[in-house]
């Protein structure tokens, strides 16, 4: 039987979390065939040994991508994607997991019986791990059909949430920028490729978790941390250049979304000057949006 899914897993130094990630994944239940191709990025811990045994336990099943050196996260990616071979790629990094076994057969019914759309996602559950581990939903998901706008002004859309036709990756503009210098992840340039292609769909189904951890962007206010943030800014300018500036007014506002967000996690952290700087850097990029987030932020702290 023809693979028509390939589920692709990014992973460094994910030793804690891989397992919950792969058998989340090897849980699923559907009518046809789906293959693991993970990008196993020379890790220092026990990661590639886990991969290793997962492999020999799913032979043909899983395949583990075995690099010489480090990539780094992009060209691990594009490493990964290249090897995917089914008509549709979902995608799981190694730290989240998902919990509904019918995620893939929901997903890829929804994309057989709707050839309009080239990608499709759904809600996630947030779970921040810290001394008191929290959970959260996303306030802004709605289910339903999604524009630029709507992805990019309040962010929704997950890496472990989304499935989309693999021709979004081999498409030549995407080629183009997936390794720009300014390139920090790959979803942005993955959902502005989907836009060309078709429409892009919300379900009405929370099918995943996201973990925040100290590997993420926004753990703590330390200095690497805080220049990973400007890094980000600076990739989502790059969306400005995409498909002849057809995303720039977005662009912007995204940009200003994220710099407010920055600063709020630089202001928690008592990195008062980052903060300032980072809410600068909002209100210059889009005025419009900047005060639309202040004031969602103050009717929050008035309701409290």
């Amino acid at each position: 039987m023809t693979t028509l899914v390939s589920v692709a897993v990014i992973t460094y130094n994910q030793e804690k979390h891989l397992p919950k990630t792969l058998d989340s994944i090897l849980m699923q239940e559907c009518n046809f065939d789906y293959n693991i191709i993970i990008g196993e990025d020379c890790s220092t811990d026990s990661t590639m040994s886990i991969c290793e045994q997962y492999e020999k336990q799913y032979p043909g099943k899983i395949i583990v991508l075995k690099h010489e050196k480090n990539l780094g996260l992009i060209k691990n990616y594009a490493a990964t994607f290249a090897k995917c071979t089914g008509k549709y790629i979902a995608q799981c990094d190694g730290d989240d997991y998902w919990t509904d076994t019918h995620k893939l057969q929901k997903q890829v019914d929804f994309l057989e019986n709707n050839p309009q759309y080239s990608l499709c996602f759904h809600n996630i559950e947030q779970v921040f791990e810290g001394e008191n581990t929290e959970k959260s939903y996303l306030e802004t998901y709605r289910s339903g059909d999604y524009t630029p706008s709507n992805v990019w002004e309040d962010w929704v859309i997950a890496t472990s949430t989304v499935m989309f036709y693999r021709s979004l990756v081999e498409d030549p503009y995407y080629l183009k920028y997936a390794t720009h210098k300014h390139m920090l992840q790959q979803d942005v340039f993955i959902i502005a490729t989907a836009f060309e292609k078709g429409k892009i769909f919300g379900l009405d189904d929370t099918m995943s978790v996201y973990r925040k951890h100290e590997g993420s962007v926004t753990a703590d206010g330390s200095s690497p941390k805080t220049e990973r943030m400007q890094k980000m800014l600076n990739y989502i300018a790059l969306i400005s250049n995409v498909y002849n500036g057809k995303y720039r007014k977005i662009s912007k506002r995204y940009y200003s979304f994220k710099a407010f967000r920055y600063a709020y996690v630089c202001k928690e952290r008592g990195l008062r000057n980052k903060a300032v700087g980072f809410f600068f850097k909002s209100f210059l990029k889009s005025p419009y949006k900047f005060f639309s987030l202040l004031n969602k932020e103050l009717k929050y702290k008035i309701k409290k």
